[in-house]
């Protein structure tokens, strides 16, 4: 990445309240290979868990510097971006989740949408019955579109018309 210095984040000069959008924002635009650098006074491991939750294992986490006075972690994307409409796509990362939270936050999700919202469902493997299951209970109201098809990494965009 020829300016790095343009994606380092001093976290302590945000507002509290936008710190951890500010983040995941500045990570939004990360293409696969390129970093940002996170400087803080103290660990920002739940920045990790949050990003972990929201985009999946798509980046390596290197400490810098750790502490006592200042942390400074490197946060490399390791996987090419999912095409999305919007910059704030939800993004349900499915491993992570325990097996019988998977389908039932899939279908509250997609519960609550408005017509015109979407969602993306990032899987390490194909989800169709998901789709199968969502045309059953709601029929023809959505659409479903493979943004990745494997073979390591599924992506889907749910969209309620």
């Amino acid at each position: 990445m020829s300016a790095a210095t343009e994606n380092i984040i001093n976290v302590q000069e945000l507002e509290p309240r936008l710190r951890h959008q500010t983040i995941f924002n500045v990570f939004n635009t990360l293409k696969e290979g390129e970093y940002l650098v996170i400087h803080n006074n103290h660990d920002p491991m739940p920045v990790q868990h949050q990003l972990m939750n929201l985009r999946g294992n798509i980046f390596s986490w290197e400490y810098l510097q750790k502490g006592p006075e200042w942390w400074d972690i490197k946060v490399t994307r390791q996987v090419p971006l999912i095409p999305t409409e919007k910059e704030n796509d939800i993004i349900l990362n499915i491993p992570v989740l325990e097996p019988r939270q998977k389908h039932a936050l899939i279908f509250h999700l997609f519960e609550s949408l408005e017509p015109g919202e979407t969602f993306i469902i990032h899987n390490d493997h194909d989800p169709r019955p998901v789709y199968y299951q969502l045309q059953a209970e709601h029929g023809d109201t959505f659409t479903w579109q493979y943004l990745r098809e494997g073979p390591l990494w599924w992506d889907i965009r749910v969209s309620l018309k």
